[in-house]
């Protein structure tokens, strides 16, 4: 397994465009599924992750440590580097007011 994985809504424009921005991170290896693939759903099964989470989820596991929603996407920003790095600066806002506007934005695209 790569040391982390990202699973997102392949079917969603604004998540297939946020994972190519992604995509150039040197800083580790990231593997990206689309959800729709049966390799996401595998690899939840296989790390006794639901299969079963909301559509609009995006799902990161890096170092046995899974992550979802918000903290998902600026954990994923902080693997970026550079100015990303800051984005940690987020998890100080409590997890249910980021995940209202992650779930804002999802409810969006």
């Amino acid at each position: 397994m790569k040391s982390t994985v990202i699973i997102y809504d392949g079917n969603c424009r604004f998540c297939r465009e946020s994972i190519s921005f992604l995509k150039p991170v040197k800083m580790k290896e990231i593997e990206f599924l689309s959800s729709s693939e049966e390799a996401a759903r595998e690899f939840l099964k296989n790390n006794g992750i639901d299969e079963e989470l909301p559509e609009k989820t995006v799902i990161m596991v890096d170092e046995n440590n899974v992550y979802t929603r918000s903290t998902a996407v600026i954990k994923a920003l902080q693997q970026k580097g550079g100015f990303w790095s800051l984005a940690g600066i987020l998890l100080i806002i409590p997890r249910f007011l980021r995940n209202s506007v992650y779930n804002f934005i999802a409810s969006m695209r």
